[in-house]
């Protein structure tokens, strides 16, 4: 009885430690020229928005999807990048993200989305 006890209880640390299992949430990705807003909803859309001093807000809209695999891949579909700079379009956008909740336009982590929602 105390071993069955034990390992509900190491199964119920286990899941606390785990990362969140969906991508849905609100990520943040600030520079000097533009604030980009990426929401994740649940169900599958997504609304990005870039906002900066001296231009309007601007805004795409897509659907996007996870990837099976070891971490956390999304695709959004309808968005394509020019450096930090989003773009409605016919691309895809696949990105990885990390067990820190962020999602990085670049390999060395310089201009990365940080989840704004995480507790």
């Amino acid at each position: 009885m105390k071993a069955l006890l034990a390992l509900g209880l190491a199964a119920g640390l286990i899941g606390c430690t785990q990362a969140p299992t969906s991508p849905a949430g609100v990520y943040i990705l600030s520079t000097a020229d533009m604030s980009i807003v990426l929401d994740v909803r649940p169900g599958g859309d997504y609304v990005l928005q870039t906002s900066g001093p001296g231009r309007n807000t601007d805004e795409i809209r897509g659907s996007w999807h996870e990837e099976v695999g070891q971490a956390l891949s999304v695709s959004f579909s309808g968005v394509v990048w020019r450096g930090t700079e989003p773009e409605a379009g016919e691309g895809t956008w696949s990105t990885t993200i990390d067990r820190d909740a962020q999602i990085c336009l670049d390999g060395e982590g310089i201009n990365c989305f940080f989840r704004n929602d995480v507790s």
